[in-house]
């Protein structure tokens, strides 16, 4: 496609603010735009036919997009700086790190503002850059198959983490549990994900494991319908069955009639008839998987009266945790929990095979598109091309910001393809000193085309330059007295609208 070109010369010192507008020009137009200055009385017409040419929607959506890409460029750095001063690295690997984040974040269907946010949250956690940004696409993944917000997603992560001291990499397993569980059974990875956050601390401290922590909180919320609420109940047990009275009471828990371990593993022995023991066989001084005592206690749950039945649950949950605690024997009874059991154990890459469903989603898809915007939007705004466009723009705000101080409101001076109106009380010479008037070749009428010839012959830097700009033109054309007295660009006429310096353009131009 050819180049769309137009010569037009006007006095030094307009030539800065046209360079800018020839920069911005460049930078929007759908096809090549080449702008000369030199003195060309025809480049009226051209200017006006390239500006059709640009298209008036591209012209109009450039300060909406430039707008956007700076806010998101502005949301970007904002995350950045929290993650500088949440952790201790080098410049350069904070660089290789922003420059990774598009593509990283793309992977796990998020915008890179959510990636680094993440990443800035768990580096407040005590984690490195890397092993944060690497937690992040767990976090991420979790966020997506669960529902849950990052914030949420990266609390319920941690707990368990930290809960059991797992290395940050078992991030990704635990969501794989959580996902399979989910998927398997009557119990959302969201719920499992928040009854985990509450009883991981004192189930790791009584040495029930991961799986089967999951396992009793999988089989007993699909009675309950409330992991959260079981996942107190599992703490406030776990707690219950060692005797830790002062723990029970920091956390509001009823400790009433609790006696000491020896106490309560002679209740339980009781009421049980001698089958269920809490303390280990080869080692009396520790207390038993909570698992396997809530799973002994199964099997003998259906020959104990309602009244040992009774009392065994408020020896082992207490009052307010009777009805959880009757749920969870159920659970164990009915074999759910250990098949949930079986489940966590055989979890490994379900995460991603539901991250790889969720990333068909429109969500995912417009999380995705987000982000690619954003990272167009930080590497165009780095960019010397850019940002000498925007340079240009903040050119053509502030005579804009001159042309409102005269006329009251912004002109429209880059119109629609028909043409382009100049409003009326504008002054014109100003215009002309701060900014090129581009005119649509196909509206241009006599009146108008004499008037912009005046202008420019005003401030022609020379007489050569001042003859240059009618050169050509018939003798016809030259205005008289009297038709100075009527040009304006309204057709209204002149002395309304305040054009007295034609009267001085006429003398200097020996008008007839």
């Amino acid at each position: 496609m050819a180049d769309n070109q137009v010569n037009i010369q006007v006095n030094p010192s307009g030539l800065k603010t046209l360079n800018l507008i020839k920069k911005t020009l460049q930078s929007i137009a759908d096809t090549p735009v080449r702008l000369d200055f030199d003195i060309d009385t025809s480049s009226i017409e051209k200017a006006g036919k390239m500006l059709g040419q640009l298209g008036s929607g591209t012209m109009q959506k450039i300060p909406e997009l430039m707008g956007r890409m700076a806010k998101e460029t502005v949301n970007i750095d904002t995350a950045m700086a929290s993650l500088y001063k949440s952790t201790d690295e080098a410049g350069a690997k904070y660089t290789r790190f922003l420059n990774n984040a598009g593509s990283a974040s793309k992977s796990v269907g998020r915008d890179m503002s959510s990636y680094i946010s993440q990443t800035d949250e768990w580096a407040k956690r005590g984690y490195s850059l890397d092993q944060s940004a690497k937690l992040s696409k767990s976090s991420s993944v979790y966020a997506n198959i669960s529902g849950s917000d990052d914030k949420t997603a990266i609390n319920e992560l941690d707990a368990v983490i930290k809960a059991y001291d797992l290395q940050y990499t078992d991030a990704l397993s635990i969501v794989d549990r959580y996902s399979k569980l989910g998927s398997e059974f009557s119990v959302s990875a969201q719920d499992l994900g928040a009854g985990m956050s509450n009883a991981a601390s004192a189930l790791a401290l009584g040495g029930t494991d991961l799986n089967k922590a999951l396992a009793m909180l999988t089989g007993g919320a699909e009675i309950t319908q409330s992991a959260s609420d079981l996942g107190n109940t599992l703490k406030a047990g776990q707690l219950r069955i060692q005797g830790m009275k002062d723990s029970l009471e920091a956390l509001g828990e009823e400790t009433e009639g609790m006696g000491s371990v020896g106490e309560i593993q002679a209740r339980i022995k009781e009421l049980t008839k001698g089958q269920v023991n809490i303390m280990d066989s080869s080692d009396p001084s520790r207390v038993r998987d909570y698992y396997d005592i809530l799973q002994d206690v199964s099997k003998v749950w259906d020959s104990l009266k309602n009244t040992q039945q009774t009392d065994l649950l408020e020896t082992m949950f207490g009052k307010s945790g009777s009805n959880q605690g009757a749920a969870l024997i159920k659970a164990f009874q009915s074999g759910q929990v250990q098949k949930a059991y079986d489940a966590s154990l055989h979890a490994d890459g379900s995460a991603m095979q539901e991250q790889e469903k969720w990333m068909d989603s429109m969500d995912a898809k417009l999380q995705q598109f987000h982000g690619q915007f954003q990272e167009l939007s930080t590497t165009a705004l780095d960019s010397d091309f850019l940002k000498g466009a925007i340079d240009a723009g903040t050119g053509l705000l502030d005579i804009l910001t001159q042309i409102a101080d005269v006329g009251g409101t912004i002109p429209l001076i880059l119109g629609a393809v028909g043409g382009v109106k100049l409003f009326k009380n504008l002054d014109h010479q100003k215009v002309l000193r701060n900014f090129p008037i581009f005119l649509s070749g196909s509206s241009i009428d006599k009146e108008m085309i004499r008037w912009f010839r005046l202008q420019v012959y005003m401030f022609g830097s020379s007489k050569r330059n001042q003859r240059g700009v009618i050169a050509g033109t018939d003798a016809h054309e030259y205005p008289t007295k009297a038709e100075l007295a009527t040009i304006d660009v309204n057709g209204r006429n002149a002395e309304k609208t305040g054009y007295s310096a034609y009267g001085n353009l006429c003398a200097n131009m020996k008008c007839a």
